[in-house]
């Protein structure tokens, strides 16, 4: 469990599963996660496995969100492996709590783990449309890497390192 000054973030476990589903189904938050494709609540099952081997063989997974002294889960921010097994940075929060710091707090929190637990470097991406998002990354200290076109659809790539952290 990781604690920040508002937030408390948990592994992601079973017991979530008909959360999870709502965030990932609400609207705002499925039009750039799930390409706007309203997901199932198999894939919901995947993200948890994925989750829980995330944790188990990088130290980091992704964590459910809420706020301090409340329960229920507002979104999710964690870290999930790539291909080539270095990290990527993913969140999404309910619409009703953007605009809070959340997000920023959140991802902090992650990034921080992440580190101590020895990883280099960590990626995140958004669709290019995805301005708030892109924010977000710069605003954690993120430098823009690359371009890539992903299902069609053209998305951008920011990436910390250790050392360049703020």
């Amino acid at each position: 469990m990781l604690t920040t000054e508002r937030l408390e973030l948990r592994p992601i476990a079973r017991a979530d599963h008909a959360r999870l589903l709502a965030i990932f189904r609400d609207p705002y938050v499925r039009r750039y996660l799930w390409d706007s494709v309203i997901c199932t609540p198999a894939e919901v099952e995947d993200v948890l496995a994925q989750s829980e081997a995330a944790f188990r063989d990088h130290g980091v997974g992704i964590f459910g969100v809420a706020v301090c002294g409340a329960s229920e889960l507002i979104g999710f921010a964690g870290a999930r492996p790539t291909k080539n097994g270095e990290l990527e940075l993913i969140y999404g929060l309910l619409p009703e709590h953007w605009g809070r710091g959340f997000t920023d707090e959140a991802s902090r929190a992650v990034l921080a783990l992440a580190f101590e637990r020895g990883h280099a470097r960590v990626w995140a991406g958004t669709d290019t449309e995805n301005k708030a998002s892109e924010r977000v990354m710069q605003r954690l200290g993120m430098r823009f890497d690359h371009r890539v076109t992903v299902n069609g659809l053209p998305q951008i790539y920011y990436v910390l390192d250790r050392e360049s952290r703020v």
